[in-house]
């Protein structure tokens, strides 16, 4: 799991555990008044929810409904089950368009629609190398590589808006939403959260986290990101503001290994191999979708070019620390932090 901790009020440590704060598929009532708390595995993944509200039963329903929703984004987007939307998509890659529902079709849609804005640093259609990869693992043949390679872009996804069908023109591709799946899950759980009544609160999913309104006390949501470099180097406290969203990658936590040397898990499609990454990307943003394919591309690009992208993005912001240790900040990077 993601070192992504989010604090209740300024005085709470860092080594608060989090399973003091959170009770796996059971609601409590937090320490502080009308703060209510859960977690869950869902998605292959661990979330964690917070509600605000004075009234009890409108703070637990919230949750419920956000957990509800988080397993039926599983259902729809997990390539690993084998009855997915995501799943039929790929199975009829090369063969026929698959119609879809609304809600995933306008996501594939702004995927694309990030990809373009990224120049492929962020393309759904990486999933095309997952099995290369899962088989080089154990035999170390990535010969195939460059044939998928020739195939794999997101210019090769063909959409029909009047029908909502996805068409993968060749046989080889596949589809995949590791890279933003998280954050799309944190929007859409947030939004049923609040249509439920919590009136603040976050949804953290493994390192993608998005906050709304504010704690019970009204003060803002805070956010600590270790860097993992040691005591004496840390990312500060992210005082948030009434909506904003966090996206953390790094490259000791989210990496694969290839020929015994270790890369990032973003991986080319130009080419099929795994980029080297940057020890830390934070992206912060209003869109917990744009921030987690943007820290996916970030991850894709030299600091100097990363930088560009994220400085041309409106309400968008973010941190890099290279491989070299060296730190690179957008122009307009707000928040705190610290480099004893």
């Amino acid at each position: 799991m993601k070192n992504v901790f989010l604090t209740f009020i300024a005085v709470l440590c860092y080594s608060t555990a989090f399973s003091q704060l959170f009770h796996k598929d059971k609601i409590k009532q937090s320490e502080l008044e009308s703060t209510y708390t859960a977690s869950a595995d869902i998605m292959g993944t661990h979330f964690d929810f917070v509600a605000i509200s004075d009234d009890s039963k409108v703070a637990k329903s919230a949750i419920r409904d956000g957990i509800k929703e988080a397993k039926k984004i599983e259902k729809e987007i997990s390539s690993w089950d084998d009855h997915s939307e995501t799943s039929k998509i790929n199975k009829y890659a090369g063969k026929k368009p698959v119609k879809v529902s609304s809600e995933l079709y306008a996501l594939i849609e702004k995927c694309l629609e990030i990809s373009e804005m990224t120049s492929g640093g962020f393309d759904i259609t990486a999933a095309s190398f997952d099995q290369i990869y899962n088989e080089g693992s154990n035999s170390g043949d990535y010969s195939k590589l460059g044939e998928v390679a020739k195939k794999a872009s997101y210019k090769n996804i063909i959409l029909n808006p009047a029908k909502k069908t996805v068409y993968l023109k060749y046989p080889e591709m596949k589809i995949g939403f590791g890279a933003v799946g998280k954050g799309y899950a944190a929007s859409k759980v947030a939004s049923v959260m609040q249509d439920a009544g919590a009136v603040g609160g976050f949804v953290n999913a493994d390192g993608d986290v998005l906050t709304w309104g504010t704690q019970a006390d009204g003060s803002h949501w805070n956010v600590h990101i270790p860097d993992h470099l040691g005591e004496n180097n840390s990312l500060n406290k992210h005082h948030l503001q009434k909506h904003r969203a966090v996206s953390y990658l790094h490259s000791s936590e989210d990496y694969m290994m290839m020929k015994d040397e270790k890369y990032s898990e973003v991986v080319c499609t130009e080419t099929g191999y795994p980029f080297k990454g940057h020890q830390n990307v934070i992206v912060v943003g209003k869109d917990p979708i744009m921030t987690d394919a943007i820290s996916t591309a970030v991850m894709a690009s030299p600091p100097l070019k990363a930088l560009k992208l994220i400085n041309n993005l409106d309400d968008v912001e973010g941190l890099i620390r290279s491989h070299d240790g060296n730190v690179h900040m957008s122009d307009n990077f707000t928040y705190s932090y610290e480099d004893r």
